[in-house]
């Protein structure tokens, strides 16, 4: 993956091999390796001076806003230090180390769309968003890789690893908002904090005033910036409102579009997302996800995302971005987390459904639930935004990043994030807030069917009611033998049809579920996990034996 790797009181003879082709800075007892994305070339800087190394990787959409990679911005950054990350918006990750004090900084932006992964030993230490060669240089060193068999319970919970953990004892990732200062010790320390949003006692009026307002900031950023460098605009489209919200305000503000969808073909993203792109006249491509096939070849999967997330969470992404012509393209495009921040992720309990989203419940009872401190946490919201955002949903920038685009939605901007927030919850229950924000300022929208609730958003009442009629679809589509209308993406009846993938699952399951035998809990556990699991379930057992194999953890 693209970015700074960076080894303190290591030899290079263990580095240098593992970063050929890389720009590269030594200093001391410091080497740094940069390996750069070509997109948006001038938005990213590897620079040093007499007090100071900076590096800065990603894109920056509001670079306009500094006198950037100028003398005085680098002045800036040698008066303001770590905090200056805090005026950054856009998609990034980077370091500065100061010569006077021998202090390191590493950090990635607000949203966590980078990863990158740490080690420290004694006065040795690794930062790197290539967890594979972290794992290598670590073994180089004399260190083995441990699995960290606790979180592998979480991980098979939630599908993810649970704040800065990984699948290794050792190693740690950094969490969005935060760096890993490296002086006289190591911290992990917050830049920005969500936990700190205060809920707000607004009217709704003023609520959608500055959720409509800072949405159409944040989308001029992002497509003002796409043409800065003179490239075209690809948006994915769906049945979704997060979607439509993107790419509908975009085409009113007279941005020229290219959009795609991908989907199980004739279900209703297919359906929805195509009469939209018809109605504006907006160049439509579709890629249908028919048999599952892009369940296949899960070792590709995971090296992308080292099996931080379960494969299949962004596989189908994947696929999709496999099959288009990227080359003039920079950004892409979402609605990302909209539906999420604007009631998504909370429940009606709000106080003690902080696991409210479990994705599995079969090995959740070996999970020591009393050990997680979420007194840290503002509310639910705020660790599931966390947890189950950044952790999880961010596979998606991975991916993309990987296919040489930034991800980027309106509704990860900070500014709309901080309106979003500070909402009261029972106002973004079910949508509420959203769907009236849609319906006063953009009544255009609810002109099409929602996929989630297969009625049109103009009601807020049709969300709940949408629990009720769904429940009737699904038991009709089962009782007609209509399963592929389940779903984008019915893994389910894939699996059931497509005697290839079954047979992939278990071969690749078989062949590596040995690797874990010599626990007899965990390889009791992983079985039944497998057996009795659903498709997904399975992929997650998949991923984690995947990442066993390919970075010879020990168990």
């Amino acid at each position: 993956m693209y970015g700074f790797s960076i080894y303190k009181n290591i030899d290079k003879d263990f580095t240098q091999k593992y970063h050929e082709n890389n720009e590269e800075i030594y200093y001391k007892s410091l080497r740094i390796y940069y390996k750069k994305n070509p997109k948006f070339e001038e938005d990213k800087i590897f620079f040093e001076n007499e007090k100071i190394i900076f590096g800065l990787d990603g894109v920056i959409l509001n670079s306009k806003n500094f006198n950037w990679k100028k003398g005085n911005f680098y002045s800036e950054i040698e008066k303001k230090g770590i905090s200056i990350v805090n005026e950054l918006k856009g998609e990034f990750s980077g370091f500065i180390y100061f010569k006077e004090t021998d202090t390191l900084n590493v950090f990635v932006n607000k949203t966590a769309t980078k990863q990158v992964f740490y080690f420290q030993k004694e006065n040795q230490f690794i930062s790197t968003p290539n967890l594979e060669i972290l794992l290598k240089v670590k073994t180089e060193l004399g260190y083995f890789n441990y699995l960290n068999k606790s979180e592998v319970y979480y991980y098979l919970t939630f599908f993810s690893y649970f704040e800065n953990k990984t699948f290794v004892q050792d190693v740690f990732k950094i969490e969005g908002g935060k760096y890993v200062s490296l002086g006289n010790k190591i911290e992990l320390i917050s830049y920005y904090d969500f936990n700190k949003i205060q809920i707000k006692n607004q009217n709704i009026k003023s609520i959608i005033s500055d959720l409509n307002d800072t949405f159409i900031t944040a989308l001029k950023l992002e497509y003002d910036k796409e043409q800065e460098y003179e490239y075209s605009h690809l948006a994915t489209l769906s049945g979704g409102l997060d979607s439509r919200m993107n790419v509908m305000l975009a085409h009113h503000l007279n941005y020229k579009l290219e959009t795609f969808c991908f989907s199980q073909k004739d279900y209703l993203d297919e359906k929805i997302s195509g009469k939209i792109a018809k109605d504006l006249k907006l160049k439509y491509d579709f890629y249908d996800l028919d048999s599952g096939d892009y369940l296949l070849n899960i070792d590709e999967k995971t090296d992308i995302n080292y099996g931080m997330q379960f494969y299949a969470g962004s596989a189908h992404l994947l696929y999709t971005l496999n099959r288009i012509d990227k080359e003039h393209y920079g950004l892409l495009h979402t609605g990302q987390i909209g539906d999420g921040v604007l009631g998504g992720i909370i429940s009606r309990n709000k106080t003690s459904n902080y696991f409210s989203k479990v994705e599995s419940n079969l090995l959740i009872n070996r999970i020591d639930f009393e050990k997680i401190d979420t007194s840290k946490y503002r509310d639910q919201e705020i660790f599931k935004l966390y947890q189950r955002v950044f952790n999880l949903t961010n596979y998606g920038s991975f991916v993309s990043e990987y296919s040489q685009l930034y991800l980027v939605s309106p509704f990860f901007d900070i500014h709309f994030l901080e309106v979003a927030l500070s909402i009261e919850p029972d106002l973004k229950y079910n949508e509420k807030v959203y769907i009236q924000w849609i319906n006063q300022s953009h009544p255009e929208i609810s002109k099409y069917i929602w996929e989630r609730t297969k009625m049109k958003p103009n009601h807020t009442f049709k969300t709940d009611l949408s629990k009720y009629t769904n429940y009737l679809y699904k038991k009709f589509y089962l009782l007609t033998n209509n399963e592929q209308k389940l779903s984008m993406n019915p893994v389910q009846y894939w699996y059931k049809i497509n005697p290839l993938l079954k047979n992939y699952f278990e071969t690749y399951f078989e062949k590596h579920i040995k690797l874990v035998e010599t626990d007899r809990v965990l390889f009791n556990d992983l079985k039944y996990y497998f057996n009795e699991g659903s498709v997904y379930e399975k992929t997650t057992v998949l991923t984690l034996l995947s990442v066993i194999n390919k970075y010879n953890i020990k168990v």
